[in-house]
């Protein structure tokens, strides 16, 4: 069965292009022809995708036999540290995670053998092909909100671009029923579609392992599956989760403005209020729906890393998680946590937001979100955390730069 949604894409595809009078959109004719144009190549790209996807099933149909072993979710908030502590456990070398590249270029087994053969030439040619991606990066992805490079492990949820059913969806068409409800996949998808979502999303991974580590432990980090917690237990019932928390007061304001950049590029949204109560209403959901499911998990398959913690101590903070989870720690990983807690006090962050620069209330926030705030002790004056009780240390602000723990005060 093709799990490939066809009935949304068209859908879509006709709602923005022939009903543009209940469109909140300036730029009109601009969006319909970035939306052409995408639907193009996204259209010519897919068919070379799936086309790949069969080859798997012909010449490597064992992959679906390879078992997903306790693997580890990153949850939270956009711009709650999920990108610092995924990079951090990243380096340990028990873990594996997609990287830009395979989620962008190579989801099949076939594409990502045939790219990683074309490494090892590149690399007996004397790397010329990774020098220009070397260059290509620098110019292309340099980017104030979040580090990006091909071969950095990265937010996995685009995957599912493949199957036209990701979070992702929401970015150009924020306002449509259909794409908001993945904003809350597991009360608002249906049983049978979640089902077809979390098969193929399981053997995109079951993919991965069987490329790069059948005997590795898989780990992910995706804000956009804050809301699908539950169905990550259904689907991995063994799976631990690490759900990042950040004081609203810093995290709903840097996660705005955020989003507000790609709605404004992607979308061109006439009406910015409705586009903030949108992303207040989606973060409030990423808040406490994780809360609710992970708080009636076993102890040993859920923490709960408070991003001020994190920015203090990231060395005790991921120790922490390891020894809750009872994962390993070898040597060299310890050596790479200590060396990574030295660097981080060099740098801080060049990005600070407050609520009232994007029109919001601190008392808006404080009385949206205070189960939050009860809940981990967040500061509703400074913006600062005053208990810290839950796990963690170091530093992130997901936008690739280090912080210290006196920067950003708010």
């Amino acid at each position: 069965m093709i799990a490939f949604d066809f009935k949304l894409m068209v859908r879509l595809a006709h709602r923005s292009i022939f009903e543009l009078k209940d469109m909140d959109s300036r730029c009109k004719s601009r969006r319909i022809a970035m939306l052409l144009i995408n639907l193009f190549f996204y259209g010519l790209s897919e068919m070379i995708h799936w086309t790949c996807f069969f080859l798997d099933e012909f010449f490597f149909p064992d992959y679906r036999q390879v078992d997903v072993i306790e693997p580890v979710f990153i949850a939270g908030l956009p711009r709650s540290g999920t990108t610092h502590m995924h990079r951090l456990m990243a380096k340990d070398p028990q873990f594996t995670s997609f990287r830009l590249w395979e989620i962008l270029l190579a989801p099949s087994i076939v594409q990502k053998k045939f790219y990683k053969a074309m490494g090892v030439l590149d690399r007996k040619l004397g790397s010329p092909i990774s020098r220009f991606i070397d260059k290509f990066e620098k110019a292309a992805f340099k980017n104030k909100f979040h580090e990006i490079g091909l071969f950095k492990p990265e937010e996995d949820d685009p995957i599912l671009l493949h199957i036209f059913s990701s979070f992702f969806l929401v970015f150009m068409f924020p306002f449509d029923e259909d794409v908001r409800r993945f904003s809350r996949f597991d009360l608002e998808i249906p049983a049978a579609e979640r089902a077809r979502i979390m098969k193929f999303y399981k053997q995109c991974v079951q993919r991965h392992l069987y490329v790069f580590g059948k005997d590795k432990r898989f780990l992910s980090k995706n804000p956009a599956f804050s809301p699908k917690i539950r169905s990550i237990g259904e689907t991995f019932p063994d799976a631990k989760v690490i759900y990042m928390a950040r004081n609203p007061l810093q995290a709903v304001a840097s996660g705005m403005s955020f989003r507000s950049f790609l709605l404004d590029h992607l979308y061109f949204p006439l009406s910015p209020e409705a586009i903030q109560s949108l992303i207040l209403q989606n973060a409030l959901f990423f808040y406490t729906h994780p809360l609710e499911i992970l708080s009636a998990w076993q102890e040993n398959r859920h923490a709960f890393v408070n991003y001020d913690s994190l920015i203090a101590d990231s060395e005790k903070t991921v120790l922490d998680v390891y020894h809750r989870f009872g994962l390993n720690v070898s040597t060299p990983y310890r050596r790479a946590l200590s060396l990574d807690k030295i660097r981080s006090f060099a740098y801080r962050s060049r990005h600070c937001y407050a609520p009232e620069d994007f029109g919001i209330s601190r008392d808006t926030i404080i009385s949206l979100f205070k189960q939050v705030f009860d809940k981990f002790g967040f500061d509703m004056n400074s913006g600062e955390n005053l208990n810290s009780e839950s796990l963690g240390p170091d530093q992130d602000n997901d936008s690739g730069d280090f912080v210290s723990n006196e920067s950003c005060r708010m």
